[in-house]
């Protein structure tokens, strides 16, 4: 069984700006940097349209992508991030969220409430 150790929220200042780290996982010789991106989709997207849906797919792993890629490289720098160790080996975990699913049934004509649950 593959153990690791998990960290949530990381705090770390890159550029003198205080920036946000969702999560690390740490693992004997690898660690993942973990970002998570949710947001309700335009409302074309709602409506089916494919278009609409896969840019704002891409849009928010762009987002995460970025995010961890800063974090990544402040923990080169200094072999850890916050005050979390880093391993050599690094990757990026992005992990999405949204109303997606529901472009699979009926399309939506309005958005749902921000308390609304996934289908």
């Amino acid at each position: 069984m593959v153990r690791g150790t998990f960290h949530k929220t990381i705090y770390y200042y890159s550029e003198g700006k205080r920036c946000e780290l969702d999560g690390l996982i740490n693992f004997e010789n690898y660690s993942w940097f973990v970002e998570c991106k949710g947001r309700i989709p335009r409302s074309d997207s709602f409506k089916g349209d494919a278009t609409s849906v896969k840019n704002d797919v891409k849009k928010a792993i762009i987002e995460a992508e970025k995010q961890a890629l800063r974090a990544i490289k402040e923990a080169e720098s200094q072999n850890k991030i916050g005050e979390i160790e880093v391993k050599a080996n690094k990757g990026v975990l992005i992990i999405t969220e949204g109303y997606y699913p529901n472009l699979n049934t009926n399309p939506l004509t309005s958005f749902p409430s921000t308390d609304e649950k996934y289908p």
